[in-house]
């Protein structure tokens, strides 16, 4: 694979549920899908169409994102993404102003005071990569981050991290779209066995001022118990959880599914394969087939309901642009199943056309095959986007942890390896069995079937 290829392909490979427009500080940002909100009358915004369908709704496709982030929802066409009526089609326009409403409710909501620091949920403890955890992000209302210094996680008066300016930058949002305050992604590191009941943060400018705030208690129910989608060694963990990853800053408002930001895909995972030649494809990399993990089956990670089954999407080439990009095209090929005691949904995206072995409403159980891996949907080349969240509209809800056993082989910067068509050599040390858990970004895994 040439490295003029490889990054072309790195550039769209791991796109899965983003729209990008300008607005993160330090990085490319995530405008908020617009859905309408279940207390708020919109009015039509300038420049919204006559007239709406699952037609002239799928042209709004991420090329043509205005500087608003404003994109059209695919309508008449989806059956679980939140957007039901022509009468909402024509109330999106391409001005920001539809926005105002929905940020005058989601500070209504949260009760945000100006120049204040706050949180929305409650962080939930997790083992990533071996150790304790807590992921979650923090708000700062109506003020701005410039002067921003450092920022401490406190347990008390004890701090139990802190961000440089440095750190700090590269860990914020700006405001843009309908999320109007400062977000900070937070991802602190917890010894073994420390728990504390409650944290809060401090956030400092230049000149000495300081605020304090986003008290909030921490999550210590256990998390989902899974079986891992595909089976088998060297399964690389790309875009794992990492405070870094588009997954990761994969913020969203959704007010009518919930009043207030949410990070569906915090803890997804893109699921590729190493081969013998220690490379993820045979030979260049150009082909779906030349991938090692294309075709593979992927499973049921635990006994559920179908509720999504969406096939006919045709196979992307690598490491050329898909469209449209759109809400109803962005997964692909794929399979939404409520596992367990319906707390949580699975989402299995990107899979081959007509590959697909169930359909909404069966029953599976643990293990069975769902169908095959692919690359299709906002898909660069082969690897399957798998996350847990709290709603059936995958975008929309909240993602939460999950654990599995698994042996771990090594954590490698394949990111780099793409570009300089480098190998992976299989570490000589024994797999070391990580218990449950979750695999990091980079991570390079074996993954028993059940």
């Amino acid at each position: 694979m040439s490295r003029v290829f490889a990054l072309a392909v790195l550039s769209l490979f791991f796109g899965m549920l983003i729209f990008g427009c300008a607005g993160q500080r330090g990085s490319g940002s995530l405008p908020p899908i617009p859905v309408p909100p279940a207390t708020i009358s919109l009015p039509a915004a300038p420049g919204a169409p006559a007239a709406a369908s699952a037609a002239n709704c799928a042209d709004y496709s991420v090329e043509s994102c205005p500087s608003s982030c404003v994109v059209c929802p695919p309508c008449a066409e989806c059956s679980s993404i939140s957007c039901n009526s022509a009468e909402f089609c024509r109330s999106i326009g391409f001005e920001s102003g539809w926005y105002e409403g929905i940020r005058q409710n989601l500070a209504a909501s949260t009760g945000a005071s100006a120049g204040s620091l706050y949180a929305l949920h409650a962080p939930q403890y997790a083992t990533l990569g071996g150790k304790p955890t807590l992921f979650y992000e923090i708000y700062l209302a109506n003020r701005s981050m410039d002067g921003a210094k450092k920022l401490e996680v406190l347990d008390g008066n004890r701090v139990l991290m802190a961000l440089d300016e440095a750190e700090l930058n590269s860990s914020v949002r700006v405001p843009s779209g309908g999320i109007n305050d400062y977000a900070i992604y937070m991802w602190v590191p917890l010894a073994e066995g420390e728990k504390p009941p409650l944290i809060s943060h401090k956030l400092y400018f230049e000149g000495g001022k300081a605020l304090e705030g986003a008290k909030i208690g921490i999550n210590y129910a256990a998390p989902i118990v899974i079986s891992p989608p595909v089976y088998g060694d060297n399964w690389l963990a790309a875009e794992a959880p990492v405070n870094t990853n588009h997954h990761r800053k994969g913020l969203f408002a959704v007010t009518a599914i919930a009043p207030t930001p949410v990070v569906g895909q915090r803890y997804a995972i893109d699921w590729m394969l190493y081969g013998q030649n220690g490379k993820l494809y045979r030979t260049n990399g150009m082909a779906n087939e030349d991938w090692w993990n294309y075709g593979e089956e992927i499973h049921a990670v635990a006994d559920g309901v179908i509720m999504e089954a969406h096939d006919g999407i045709p196979s992307n080439e690598v490491g050329v642009e898909p469209k449209p990009v759109t809400l109803l095209y962005v997964a692909g090929n794929n399979v939404v199943q409520k596992i367990g005691n319906g707390s949580a949904y699975a989402l299995y995206a990107h899979m081959i056309p007509g590959s697909l072995r169930v359909k909404i409403g069966d029953k599976v159980k643990k293990g069975d095959v769902l169908g095959l891996l692919g690359n299709t949907g906002n898909s660069g080349a082969p690897h399957l986007h798998f996350h847990l969240d709290t709603s059936m509209d995958v975008l929309f809800g909240e993602g939460v942890p999950y654990v599995m056993d698994y042996q771990y082989l090594g954590n490698t910067d394949w990111k780099a390896q793409m570009e300089d068509d480098a190998v992976w050599n299989v570490p000589s040390s024994a797999p070391v069995p990580m218990g449950s858990g979750m695999p990091v970004d980079g991570d390079i895994v074996s993954l028993a079937r059940p």
